[in-house]
């Protein structure tokens, strides 16, 4: 069974989540604005078909730290489990997304000129995503790494 470990996001470091002509949005997440008590699901790029560990199951354990929230989890003894494990270890899967319940989500919000900034202050989180790179939150601000 292979260990990963991570960082999923960081608090307050603000990424640029749009940059267009007429707008630019930038967020940042609050310290302590994550909860997780009902129960969180580590996926490959947030699909349902591919939950590798959970809280319910003790096999997903999160950490609400002062730099962010982070994450330690056994990945299945399964073919699946072995597949993620070797990309990680390779560097192809380096990047962290989270889900959060976009209905217990509480923002924060300035606007200034075609800026919108905005801090989330409060979200109920439900998955934890090992992605390619692709997440708002992507590399360095977010990692995961193999556990030897």
């Amino acid at each position: 069974m292979a260990l990963l470990r991570g960082l999923a996001v960081p608090y307050g470091r603000p990424i640029v989540l749009v940059e267009g002509e007429a707008v630019r949005v930038v967020e940042q997440v609050r310290a302590g604005a994550l909860r997780f008590d009902g129960g969180v699901r580590l996926s490959l790029g947030h699909t349902d078909d591919t939950v590798l560990a959970s809280t319910h199951g003790g096999t997903l354990r999160l950490e609400d730290g002062p730099d962010g929230l982070g994450f330690e989890a056994d990945l299945p003894d399964t073919e699946t489990g072995r597949h993620v494990a070797a990309l990680v270890g390779r560097g192809d899967l380096y990047g962290v997304s989270i889900g959060w319940r976009l209905d217990t989500a509480r923002y924060d919000r300035r606007r200034m000129g075609r800026s919108v900034f905005q801090e989330l202050v409060s979200a109920d989180v439900y998955d934890v995503a090992l992605a390619g790179g692709d997440a708002a939150y992507a590399p360095p601000l977010t990692r995961v790494e193999l556990v030897p």
